[in-house]
């Protein structure tokens, strides 16, 4: 349908399965039947109190419903705003002995069909609904039943990242991608050339079937695409654009979306080169940021903002979650939240998540609202202290933008790095998994040792915080970082340090060796003290990234270097 629309505000993932392409398809379709040739639809899936406000402020109706609808439709375009009460359709659904899933798309089209003429005010008139309903739905299900055989054989990301992308044929049969070790590419012709740059320059759009050509590696590489494609399957994003360091990311991030007089929220702690760029560096271009950390509720935030006077300037919130080095966790769902409720229809809030901790394989963010997620690929994704690397993930528009910015400032990451990345890729999930398990046991370990005052791991939060709530929404495992209190301070620390063998005493984190580190004098030197003291980044701590050894081994280091103590 040309020049239609049809969005959706807190979608539910979690219920709903079929991508939110396929539900916009299947829409369309319906639309189409009754003979409409436009359609511009906003879906907004809120709580039952909002639902109920809305019924009783515009409808003067005081009860509760599962759906709102206001139409704005005229001659052959269907218009309209679709309010639908997540709880009370899970509700129903028990109710009426069907999945969510069913009960959200039989919600979802109800609305369509009243919009496109349908009422439900008498029996006969629901007998009718529900008819349209019924057959509409019966259509998604044939519709959803080609795309699965169409998928039965889409695989895993950890089965793709040996293949996808790259096609040997094209590199004399080898059968791992080569390193395209080179700053130019040959054009065959000159109006090819032209061609390629007029796609890479925004000239023009990329035609059917028309491939994107490579012109210069400062631009595109083969290893730096292939790379990128891969990564975006391990956060179901639509784009990825790899840098040459975590910081080249988030300061990329950081310059495109924000200009002199803009304001952000950013989570506290941070990484501490994340912090000093956000205190030192943004604020030499009249960009100022405000802290929030894990204590601050949905509406204490945006009292904050309110109070603060920049409702009007706020470009962006910028979380890290699990905090570095406290483990602390922000709600992404929450964030997400915030930023719709001081977006408008010309200025949306972004909201960019730090996911190095985590990610990608035990937290995607963009399934909570994110809208760009971020790496230092150095971590997990390189996992072998073997190079430097940041990585931004995102919707295709957004990483555009991204990109283009990268290539004029000229920070994206080489071949001989995208290339280390390839292989890091092929055993991520292995890597992870086996770190995480060793982290799990140590953790467990650390919290009982007399000589540990605390232990600060995901997999140690009390089942009944806020914390745990947020960790089980949306994380799958507690990973591999975890820091712990010695009980003493900063002499107790080093000796605990200074004793370890098996474990390196380094920075950096997420390799396949074990490190630990002193955040207080290290990473986080930076951090003003009373943020430390704030945030618990204290003379005692220790901050331990758990590798891929013998975990019994790691606990024996761990028992000797405390006897030192």
């Amino acid at each position: 349908m040309v020049n239609s629309k049809i969005e959706f505000k807190d979608f539910p993932n979690k219920q709903i399965k079929i991508s939110k392409a396929e539900i916009k398809k299947w829409i369309y379709d319906v639309v189409a039947s009754f003979k409409y040739k436009q359609i511009e639809v906003y879906y907004n899936f809120i709580s039952d109190n909002e639902l109920l406000s809305i019924n009783r402020h515009f409808l003067k109706h005081d009860y509760y419903t599962d759906i709102i609808t206001f139409d704005y439709s005229e001659h052959k375009k269907i218009a309209g705003e679709i309010f639908i009460s997540t709880e009370r359709v899970i509700d129903n659904a028990e109710k009426n002995g069907v999945t969510p899933q069913e009960e959200f798309l039989r919600v979802i089209i109800h609305g369509i069909l009243h919009l496109c003429g349908l009422k439900d005010k008498t029996q006969q008139q629901k007998q009718q609904m529900r008819k349209q309903e019924n057959i509409a739905l019966k259509k998604l299900n044939q519709q959803n039943m080609k795309t699965k055989k169409k998928n039965d054989l889409k695989m895993k990301p950890e089965s793709l990242m040996m293949s996808y992308g790259y096609k040997p044929e094209l590199s004399v049969g080898a059968i791992k991608c080569p390193i395209y070790q080179t700053s130019t590419f040959v054009f065959n012709t000159a109006e090819e050339g032209k061609g390629f740059f007029e796609v890479a320059y925004g000239k023009r759009e990329k035609r059917a079937k028309e491939e994107i050509g490579l012109i210069y590696s400062r631009l595109n590489n083969p290893d730096i695409e292939i790379l990128e494609n891969r990564l975006s399957l391990w956060d179901n994003a639509e784009d990825a654009a790899v840098f040459e360091s975590g910081m080249a990311a988030i300061s990329t991030v950081f310059f495109e979306f924000l200009k002199p007089g803009d304001t952000f929220l950013y989570s506290a702690p941070l990484y501490g080169g994340t912090e000093h760029f956000i205190n030192h560096v943004l604020t030499n271009f009249g960009i100022k940021g405000y802290q929030f950390n894990h204590t601050n509720s949905e509406k204490e935030i945006v009292e904050q903002v309110k109070k603060l006077g920049i409702k009007n300037t706020l470009k962006m919130i910028y979380v890290e979650t699990p905090s570095n080095p406290s483990n602390t966790l922000i709600d992404i769902k929450m964030c997400r939240n915030i930023a719709n409720h001081f977006s408008t229809k010309t200025s949306k809030v972004i909201v960019a998540v730090d996911n190095t901790y985590l990610g990608p394989l035990f937290q995607h963010p963009l399934n909570h609202g994110a809208d760009l997620v971020l790496y230092s690929a150095t971590k997990y994704i390189g996992g072998h202290s073997d190079l430097i690397a940041g990585a931004c993930l995102g919707s295709k528009e957004l990483i555009t933008r991204v990109r283009t910015l990268r290539s004029f400032l000229g920070n994206m990451a080489g071949p001989w790095t995208a290339w280390l990345m390839l292989r890091s890729l092929e055993t991520l999930k292995v890597r992870m998994e086996q770190q995480a398990h060793n982290a799990i046991q140590i953790a467990n370990y650390l919290n009982k040792h007399p000589k540990v005052k605390e232990v600060l791991y995901l997999g140690l939060l009390s089942k009944n915080s806020q914390q745990y709530k947020i960790y089980k929404q949306q994380s799958s495992s507690p990973g591999a970082m975890l820091s712990f209190y010695v009980k003493g301070g900063e002499k107790q620390a080093f000796k605990f340090l200074n004793a370890l063998k098996l474990i390196k005493l380094a920075v950096s984190l997420g390799s396949t060796e074990s490190l630990a580190e002193h955040p207080a004098t290290m990473t986080h030197a930076s951090v003003p003290a009373e943020e430390k003291k704030q945030y618990g980044i204290l003379d005692n701590m220790v901050r331990l990234s758990i590798g891929i050894e013998n975990v019994n081994d790691l606990i024996a280091d761990i028992e000797q270097a405390l006897s030192k103590v």
